[in-house]
């Protein structure tokens, strides 16, 4: 009822005024913050910047950017805000076309936009912006700083941690943290020991680096000396018993917390499940008051990897009833299940379910229903839901492949394993020679061949039509010499794959000679690495050369 009533009171203070729109945008009610706003009589370019972070904070930047046009006055905090909205909303495009226009940057108009590189990944933007930077402030640091550990570039972290005129207690707590990671520890202990001032973060991620990093009685030590503990602390040297294989330690540990969260309560599970002790982890599971995806996911991992099939499903019905959707883990290990039992109907039910939650468009959860259905010997349905995906991954391939073997059928595996496929960007793409047009960029091939053609005549290939064991005339037996199967799959990798990287063909043949002989060139001709497995060997092309000597 109050808050009804509060878009109608007049503000005679506009401090007041700016204090509630902001209190109202973080509760999520922009519409009652805007009515305080067009309440204001007198509007200052303190409002108006409050009311734009408003909408930016509401996932509203379209309005926010309405309102910024229409500002009568604009300052650098306006500008600042009209960047960071943008940032905050994953626009980082907009924000740096907001950035290039500003006719005055300050150190947060920098430092925003580079947290904005950092948040999306782009580090070498960031990296290049940073050093442009007229000036820099500490938060400027660390976030550079942020970026070059995310990237896995802990090697330039140190440096530019090194080179950092003020340390404060989050930069020196990143540093560690990235140097942690690659085991680096007598270093992480040194910037550890040289803080000035630690708090509950830098110490916990000292204790988990040495727990991460099978230093466990090392984190213990640590652990016992540290002033304040939260439940980060504890879960962190919990992790490094159970990851130790340590179950005993991490039960007594656990019985020490006060205050038992999720994620301590889901590694003892694990831990006791690992350890065999599955009685145990549904003690633990059953007693939780919260539970969380990972909960419910670990338990049936546990009983799928332990062989209690029959409780895993049953596990399974309980989440179904008490309403929680099942998360991705939890679905492969029943669908593991199912398979291991062969337990047909179970499997069409959890199909059934993936169908609704949309899991079923995922390659890999594709992969694991084929082997299911294979396991169950529903081969026709196998067949059915590998013929949905126009890409398919090799682990599909495989999947239903070796369950037409499995089941006998040896010609049909022979047929699906078909001529040749190309792996790109985790997808296999299927090529037949003899002009066949299946693939759905075939004309763009044939462009490509097209031009390898003049590339290689101007080398002095000429297809050598004795290798073609057909009855045709020569100038068919040119073209398809230039349509073999195999230079399909090459032309469509010097199409896809980027530059730097080798073109990966497998082929169920012995590549003949003119194609061996064409391959040789256009690795010469296009600079590029090669690598041809056929029905005999390896070959490396590289250089207008090949690794089998020819």
């Amino acid at each position: 009822m109050l808050s009804r009533l509060i878009p109608y009171r007049t503000y005679s203070s506009t401090f007041a005024a700016v204090s509630q729109i902001s209190h109202f945008s973080r509760l999520g009610q922009i519409r009652i913050a805007r009515k305080i706003f067009d309440d204001l009589q007198d509007k200052t370019v303190t409002s108006w910047n409050a009311i734009m972070a408003g909408y930016f904070q509401n996932k509203r930047p379209r309005e926010a950017r309405k309102l910024f046009d229409k500002m009568p006055e604009i300052n650098t905090i306006s500008w600042n805000g009209l960047v960071s909205g943008y940032v905050q909303n994953g626009m980082i495009s907009e924000a740096r076309k907001v950035f290039d226009k500003m006719p005055d940057r300050n150190v947060v108009s920098w430092t925003a936009m580079i947290r904005g590189y950092v948040q999306e990944g782009l580090i070498e933007e960031a990296e290049l912006l940073f050093w442009r930077m007229p000036e820099r402030n500490v938060v400027s640091w660390t976030v550079m700083l942020g970026g070059l550990i995310e990237d896995g570039r802990v090697d330039e972290a140190r440096q530019l941690f090194d080179m950092m005129p003020v340390k404060d207690v989050v930069a020196s707590t990143n540093m560690i943290g990235g140097l942690c990671s690659e085991g680096r520890l007598i270093e992480a202990r040194e910037i550890f020991d040289e803080m000035p001032q630690r708090n509950v973060v830098a110490w916990t991620s000292m204790i988990s680096g040495y727990a991460m990093n099978s230093k466990v009685d090392v984190a213990r030590k640590l652990f016992e000396v540290m002033p304040d503990k939260n439940e980060v602390t504890w879960t962190a040297m919990l992790t490094g018993y159970t990851r130790s294989g340590r179950i005993n330690e991490a039960a007594e540990l656990f019985k020490e917390m006060s205050v038992k969260p999720v994620a301590a309560c889901n590694e003892m599970i694990m831990g006791f499940g690992l350890d065999g002790e599955v009685g145990k982890a549904r003690l633990v599971f059953d007693q939780m008051r919260e539970k969380d995806g990972g909960t419910w996911s670990t338990m049936i991992k546990i009983y799928e990897r332990k062989g209690f099939e029959l409780e895993a499903l049953a596990l399974l019905s309980l989440m179904q009833r008490e309403g929680v959707r099942p998360s991705f883990p939890s679905v492969i290990s029943v669908l593991s299940v199912c398979g291991s039992l062969a337990s047909l109907d179970h499997g069409r039910q959890v199909h059934s379910q993936l169908v609704r939650s949309q899991f079923d468009i995922d390659i890999y959860v594709s992969s694991v229903l084929i082997t299911m259905y294979i396991k169950c010997g529903d081969l026709v349905t196998a067949k059915r839901v590998f013929d949905r995906f126009s890409s398919k991954d090799i682990v599909m391939w495989n999947s239903i492949i070796a369950g037409y073997a499995q089941h006998g059928f040896g010609e049909k595996a022979l047929e699906v394993f078909h001529d040749i496929w190309i792996e790109v960007d985790k997808k296999v793409h299927i090529f037949s020679g003899g002009g066949s047009t299946s693939h759905p960029e075939h004309e763009m091939i044939l462009k490509k061949l097209g031009k390898l053609g003049a590339l290689l005549r101007e080398a002095g290939c000429c297809p050598d039509g004795s290798f073609v064991m057909h009855d045709v005339d020569e100038e068919e037996k040119v073209h398809s010499l230039r349509d073999h199967s195999e230079k399909l799959a090459v032309a469509y990798g010097l199409l896809k794959v980027p530059e730097g990287m080798p073109i990966r063909v497998m082929k169920n043949l012995r590549v003949c000679g003119d194609s061996h002989s064409t391959i040789k060139l256009i690795a010469q001709v296009t600079g590029r690495e090669i690598i041809l497995r056929d029905t005999n060997r390896f070959h490396h092309f590289k250089g207008g050369l090949c690794s089998c000597s020819d």
